[in-house]
């Protein structure tokens, strides 16, 4: 679950060996206004730890985790450099100066009673643990934002019931984007690697989705590569 800026140069790391630049943390610290906030978790993300833990790289039916710059904040007040927080609080991933970023993680979404999801949030929701502020077809009118970059909507209830189906949505101050209009199948048997890339100059975010071995997660990447993905258009196949 790598982070690079579009310098090509790989600023945080994860594997089942190696945690560099990030930190696993969870809602599982007790705040005593305001209900559970961020701490770090142990390693299958169920429990508070005091300490940052190395990720053990699956989750069970219904545990979620936030994955964070390992960078403290340097205040938790509103004006500091990370504004109001609670609880834990540590740096997003801004990118390069204009705010260009690209995230890739590799992962498997098996088939269960619970459905699951890999969603990018802007930092500050979780830092103050403001999780409906994130623009739900509100548009100009309010919101944070919110990218589901693969969900799983309705389990075996969905209309179709297609619980191996998952959609990307983009909740923004434009209003919805897909909004599970249209649906790709979530990688079951194997795993997938996603790419999201924030290119600041063209103003857009460009998602790919990978197979299980089409992605080298090398310590760095050419801008060639780079404009190869944003040029791309995709194409439609099926990945079990």
């Amino acid at each position: 679950m790598p982070h690079w800026d579009l310098q090509t140069v790989r600023v945080a790391y994860w594997d089942r060996c190696t945690t560099q630049g990030l930190a696993f943390v969870g809602n599982e610290q007790w705040y005593q206004c305001n209900g559970y906030v961020q701490s770090y978790v142990t390693a299958d993300g169920t429990a508070e730890s005091n300490t940052p833990v190395q990720f053990g790289g699956s989750l069970g039916a219904g545990v979620g985790v936030n994955v964070m710059s390992s960078t403290a904040c340097m205040g938790t007040t509103a004006g500091s450099d990370c504004g109001f927080s609670r609880g834990l609080a540590l740096h997003g991933f801004k990118g390069d100066a204009a705010g260009s970023k690209i995230f890739a993680a590799k992962f498997r979404m098996p088939l269960g009673s619970v459905t699951p999801a890999y969603w990018i949030l802007p930092a500050q929701v979780v830092r103050s643990s403001q999780y409906g502020c994130n623009c739900r077809g509100e548009g100009g009118d309010g919101g944070c934002g919110e990218l589901d970059v693969a969900e799983v909507l309705g389990g075996a209830t969905a209309n179709p019931p297609h619980p191996e189906q998952a959609t990307t949505t983009i909740y923004s101050f434009q209003g919805v984007t897909n909004g599970g209009t249209s649906y790709f199948q979530r990688p079951v048997l194997e795993t997938a690697t996603f790419l999201v890339i924030f290119d600041a100059p063209s103003q857009s975010i460009a998602l790919r989705r990978l197979g299980a071995t089409d992605f080298d997660f090398a310590a760095s990447l050419t801008q060639t590569t780079v404009d190869q993905w944003l040029a791309d258009a995709g194409t439609s196949r099926v990945v079990p």
